[in-house]
């Protein structure tokens, strides 16, 4: 499946490959902030502080998780716990339970990216740091300072953590000795989402494009265009990349034919767009 939240509240589910729409789930505000999957649950953050959990499948409400936050920003989900960017912090929660099980609050101001793998939690903050959290201790294990604005986004693989900043650059740092290894500029405007895969790293931005960057060697591999305005998330998972705008728009890419493109721009019309 394929999933987007929406300004009208509404969570919206498509079939891949037919890219027929499956379901619509809606929030209890006007705006769904952030949404994350896994396995079992769609998760939908919206701008009153509320996290709706529903069944996916059913698609019926099994969840609402509430906490005294003023907003939530951004939502990333494992095999163990939900977490969310609420305020200075971030909470989170055990699944199936939906306890509280920590809220890490290490930053100055407001946190506005969380990401996680297997072993660490990563944040990012309007103070211009990314700090790493050890899973299960919630100890801090560093801070990653070297940042020149806001991190708008993250996205970690095995090897690099990657952060998007608010001047259009994202920063790829190396995980365990925590060195800044390069900084991509490609963008005229913030960065708003990351994505990465096997072979590349995706950074969506309020210039309306999609860069794609080849891992480990850092060039610019394509340019992705043709959304309106902002591009506020991407994802990939192998197949296809998915890139959701506030025009209101998800338009899928093939990720073969960025294989092919590589150094080209590429036009929506080649690629399916679902609303």
């Amino acid at each position: 499946y394929v999933y987007a939240g929406s300004e009208d509240s509404m969570v919206r589910v498509w079939q891949k490959d037919t890219w027929g729409l499956v379901a619509s789930m809606r929030g209890y505000s006007n705006f769904a902030v952030a949404v994350a999957v896994d396995e079992r649950y769609v998760y939908c953050a919206t701008d009153d502080g509320i996290v709706i959990v529903w069944e996916k499948g059913s698609w019926q409400q099994v969840g609402l998780l509430k906490r005294p936050v003023r907003y939530i920003r951004a939502l990333a989900v494992d095999g163990q716990y939900l977490y969310a960017a609420a305020d200075e912090a971030v909470v989170v929660w055990e699944k199936g339970s939906w306890e509280c099980v920590a809220s890490l609050g290490g930053h100055e101001s407001g946190v506005s990216a969380v990401v996680a793998d297997t072993e660490h939690v990563y944040t990012g903050s309007s103070d211009k740091t990314v700090v790493v959290w050890r899973k299960g201790s919630w100890e801090k294990v560093a801070t990653l300072t070297g940042h020149s604005d806001w991190v708008r986004a993250l996205a970690v693989d095995d090897q690099y953590l990657y952060s998007g900043l608010e001047d259009g650059t994202v920063v790829v740092w190396r995980k365990g000795s925590w060195e800044k290894v390069t900084t991509l500029r490609g963008h005229s405007d913030d960065v708003a989402a990351l994505a990465v895969d096997d072979q590349f790293l995706y950074s969506g931005s309020n210039d309306r494009k999609v860069v794609v960057w080849r891992k480990g060697s850092w060039e610019r591999a394509a340019t992705l265009e043709g959304h309106s305005r902002m591009v506020g998330a991407v994802v990939a998972d192998g197949y296809y990349v998915y890139s959701g705008s506030w025009d209101g728009t998800v338009v899928v890419w093939v990720r073969r034919d960025l294989e092919r493109d590589v150094r080209t721009s590429m036009s929506r019309p080649r690629n399916q767009v679902v609303r």
